[in-house]
């Protein structure tokens, strides 16, 4: 990659474990407008078109790790790991500190 393309490139976070995620299973929630800038709308957790849409706009606009405590739940994320539609460097990193994540792929 060169020195152009890096210094574009966005900053993107990733726990290191599973075991951090403790997001939300049930009810709704909206996210703060620094994840989600759009209209205004709440997430059904009960709702698998609800989820994906939440986890990608969390997972492609989080700068902070405490984001990404606070609204990934482990559980969810590797039942919708393959799924989501991600941008190449979001997957990767996740895959790389979670190999957990990178053998569901695989699979």
């Amino acid at each position: 990659m060169s020195q152009a393309t890096r210094w574009f490139a966005r900053p993107y976070v990733a726990a290191e474990s599973l075991d951090e995620l403790r997001g939300p299973t049930r009810g709704t929630l909206t996210l703060p407008r620094r994840l989600d800038w759009g209209p205004r709308r709440p997430f059904d957790l009960n709702n698998d078109r609800h989820l994906v849409i939440m986890y990608e706009t969390v997972l492609n606009e989080a700068r902070q790790i405490e984001d990404v405590r606070q609204y990934i739940n482990k559980q969810i994320l590797v039942r919708l790991w393959d799924r989501l539609t991600l941008p190449p460097d979001v997957r990767r990193l996740w895959e790389e500190r979670i190999p957990e994540l990178r053998k569901r792929s695989a699979a």
